[in-house]
């Protein structure tokens, strides 16, 4: 919870490791806004959530594959998570 979370695109299948900002071909997986932390909370209380999707328009593979991902994740559930 110290540190951004910074990932490699190429590491989508299998995570390797975190990598240092500006490293090429990375991205920062997580980008922690302080405005939403309720202060009074524990670090490891979930208090929000990212969902990032990185698709091919068009590619009727990828549009699938998001399409049953968004059926599969229960963000009700997620939602109900933060700040507990």
């Amino acid at each position: 919870m110290n540190e951004i979370a910074i990932c490699m695109w190429n590491d989508e299948e299998r995570f390797e490791k975190f990598v240092e900002e500006g490293t090429r071909g990375s991205f920062i997986a997580i980008k922690p806004n302080l405005n939403y932390y309720n202060k009074k909370l524990p670090k490891s209380a979930p208090q929000f959530f990212s969902v990032v999707y990185k698709i091919s328009k068009g590619d009727p593979v990828f549009e699938e594959n998001i399409a049953a991902i968004k059926k599969a994740v229960d963000f009700a559930t997620l939602k109900n998570m933060l700040g507990k």
